[in-house]
């Protein structure tokens, strides 16, 4: 093992027991590292010390692991060996993310980028896997560049620490396509949908179509709704929840929906009149049909089904929904039928054709930044620009 650790050492903190190691680099530098405990202290007390010192065993055992873990890879590991060692240890990040970098990892042992040491990496080795995902993976421009972003991400760490000269793919962008369109209706047809979703009521599938149709929530987020979640007086949906792939494959509730702050904070929709009349009939049919059978609960899921109280799985309510779209010859506007996910994009493209500003929407969407709104929805913002610039042809006439 090419790095030393210290027995280390246990003093008090403000509040908190802290834990001290000393590590030596294989190189011959010593730094030290800090972590600060749970476990409470007093001044002039031992009181919990013991706690304390069995915590800087386990840290230090831990920090041993890592090291030889870090020696088992180096320069000479083929790159998808190294990119996975890399995301099994160093990514701290939700199981679907992290299956989404398994995924990328998967391609580059396909590939023959894969078999190519860290240390040995190229651009042109970079640029044949961008041209192999598109070619023989089919894969278009934004599957292409999150692939890409692993790769990234994993040089950047090889440069870091010695194992890889250069950052690779630093050196070479991820081809484009051309922008793709998004699918939406167009306002007609939206207007036409509504009105026949509003005609299914109480139908879960419908009530969760008219809920994403008129506030751009996500399938996860509308399934994770609970009436609880509808603060009637305010006429707003707090959306505090999403349900999210866990490691299995199935669905976890969660509590860290998008936001449009990116600090973890929730979001409050406002809802149209139109929506707040659809969801109080909805209500009431579902106090209707428990009736008998126990209390209704305002922990009920409000797409669910609250005989059971289980929430509407958003696969199923997407496959629902596709077959919904098809029979009903819903189109969108690039001529495919409507799938669920086009109903958050009808939302946008209709709000900004009725005046509401980037910022606004960005907020309603839960996009960090509203410059991704502009960018998905470039195609909707020429009409109010075109409309913008003939106000202005007016002002001059």
């Amino acid at each position: 093992m090419a790095k030393t650790f210290s027995a280390g050492g246990v003093a008090h903190g403000a509040k908190y027991w802290r834990l001290t190691i000393d590590v030596k680099e294989s190189g011959g530098e010593r730094r030290r590292l800090t972590k600060t405990t749970k476990i409470a202290c007093t001044k002039n007390s031992t009181r919990g010390r013991s706690a304390a010192l069995t915590a800087l065993r386990q840290w230090r055992d831990e920090l041993i692991r890592q090291a030889e873990a870090e020696d088992s890879v180096g320069s000479g590991t083929p790159t998808a060996d190294y990119a996975e060692d890399f995301i099994t240890r160093h990514s701290e990040v939700a199981p679907a993310t992290r299956e989404e970098y398994m995924r990328a990892v998967r391609d580059l042992r396909l590939a023959r980028i894969g078999e190519v040491p860290i240390s040995m990496l190229k651009p042109s080795d970079v640029q044949d896997w961008m041209i192999w995902l598109r070619d023989e993976r089919g894969l278009g421009s934004a599957s292409r560049n999150k692939k890409h972003g692993v790769l990234a991400m994993v040089c950047k760490y090889a440069a870091a620490i010695g194992d890889a000269p250069i950052i690779a793919t630093g050196l070479l962008k991820a081809p484009k396509d051309l922008p793709k369109p998004v699918t939406s209706l167009t306002e007609s047809s939206a207007l036409e949908v509504a009105a026949q979703l509003r005609a299914r009521l109480p139908e879960p599938l419908a009530l969760a179509g008219i809920i994403a149709l008129m506030t751009g929530m996500r399938r996860g987020e509308i399934c994770a709704l609970r009436w609880q979640n509808w603060d009637e007086d305010r006429q707003m949906l707090l959306v505090r929840h999403t349900l999210a792939k866990g490691e299995n494959g199935g669905f976890v509730l969660r509590d860290n929906p998008k936001d449009p702050s990116g600090r973890g904070a929730f979001r409050d929709i406002p809802v149209p009149s139109t929506l707040a009349a659809a969801l109080a009939s909805a209500r009431e049919a579902q106090r209707q049909r428990i009736r008998g059978f126990g209390r209704w609960s305002p922990s009920l899921f409000i797409c669910g089904n609250p005989l059971t109280g289980a929430w509407l799985s958003p696969n199923v309510l997407s496959f629902r929904w596709s077959a919904l779209s098809a029979a009903m010859n819903w189109v969108g506007t690039q001529g495919d039928p409507v799938i669920f996910h086009g109903l958050r994009h009808t939302f946008a493209t209709v709000s900004i054709a009725q005046g509401c500003d980037v910022m606004s929407l960005a907020s309603i969407l839960g996009h960090k930044d509203p410059s991704m709104t502009m960018k998905v929805y470039a195609t909707a913002l020429a009409a109010p620009k075109r409309a913008a610039m003939d106000r202005l042809g007016d002002f001059y006439s």
